[in-house]
């Protein structure tokens, strides 16, 4: 009779599979040795990961049989459309009013600005910027993010 396989996962990025071979393993007849997780979340930024290692033991951590290092994974960042946006002007006259912009913007829980992102305002040619170095240096405000 045959052992389940057990799996414990340790220190948040261990993961032990014991009686994974309750029937051993030959490669040559039973082929590709293939692992399904789920509940992993991948990471939150684009940076390249560490490299993925996998060791075979006779007994737990003792009698290595084999052992593979791996590349780490590099994660794209993906646009989103996800973005819910308000713009506000203090003055709606058209000509030269000069006015307050107000933007107020909030992406969806599951979507996060990682540490470090760039915000990007693109201003519509109607819009007249007459000096972008006084636009520049009166942005007063920045907020909704924790540090």
């Amino acid at each position: 009779m045959s052992k389940t396989p057990t799996v414990k996962v340790e220190f948040n990025r261990q993961v032990l599979i014991t009686n994974a071979f309750p029937n051993g393993y030959n490669p040559l007849t039973d082929g590709q040795i293939t692992f399904s997780m789920f509940g992993i979340h991948n990471p939150i930024s684009t940076a390249v990961t560490e490299s993925f290692k996998i060791a075979i033991y006779y007994e737990e951590g003792v009698n290595e049989v084999t052992r593979y290092i791996g590349p780490g994974i590099t994660f794209q960042a993906t646009p989103s459309d996800k973005l819910s946006l308000k713009v506000t002007l203090s003055e709606k006259e058209t000509g030269d009013k000069l006015s307050k912009l107000l933007i107020e913007g909030e992406t969806e829980g599951s979507i996060p600005i990682g540490q470090g992102s760039y915000l990007e305002l693109y201003m519509p040619p109607a819009f007249n910027v007459t000096n972008s170095d006084r636009v520049e240096s009166s942005c007063t405000a920045v907020s909704g993010f924790s540090d």
